[in-house]
């Protein structure tokens, strides 16, 4: 049995160019800075974000720590980059798309999972968690932006 979710939000991040938002979001090792659930990050060769960038998170989900790592499988910047997950409990696809608005930069983060075996029959609970975890995790974001020099 599985069961495919997807979670997309986007947020106004107000008085950034696409490229300060790109920069700031694509610097992996600052994932940890406004990601609710991360506790530590890293990238692997280190910030620009390019074709092959190595990444590795560490995560505090319902309370167990989960380590991931991904690889970054497309790069246009500063208008998007992607990653897929190539060790961790599940896999997850995802992507941050940047895109110019009138009154800064809109983002959009997306990720699909694949939820297999018991995590499948916690579909329901995840998919409502996972949203207001990566709402949250945006507004972090656009505070911090917001206040950053």
């Amino acid at each position: 049995m599985a069961t495919d979710l997807t979670f997309e939000q986007h947020i106004v991040i107000p008085n950034r160019s696409v490229s300060e938002v790109f920069d700031y979001v694509s610097d992996f090792a600052r994932a940890a800075e406004w990601r609710e659930e991360v506790v530590d990050s890293s990238m692997s060769p280190h910030a620009p974000m390019r074709l092959g960038t190595r990444l590795r998170e560490v995560s505090r989900i319902a309370g167990r720590e989960v380590v991931t790592e991904s690889v970054v499988d497309e790069v246009s910047a500063p208008t998007l980059w992607s990653f897929a997950h190539v060790s961790g409990p599940l896999p997850v696809r995802g992507d941050y798309r940047f895109a110019a608005a009138p009154d800064g930069v809109d983002l959009t983060y997306r990720l699909d999972v694949r939820l297999t075996g018991l995590w499948a029959l916690g579909a329901p609970y995840l998919g409502w968690s996972g949203r207001r975890l990566m709402r949250r995790s945006l507004e972090t974001l656009a505070e911090r932006l917001a206040t950053a020099d």
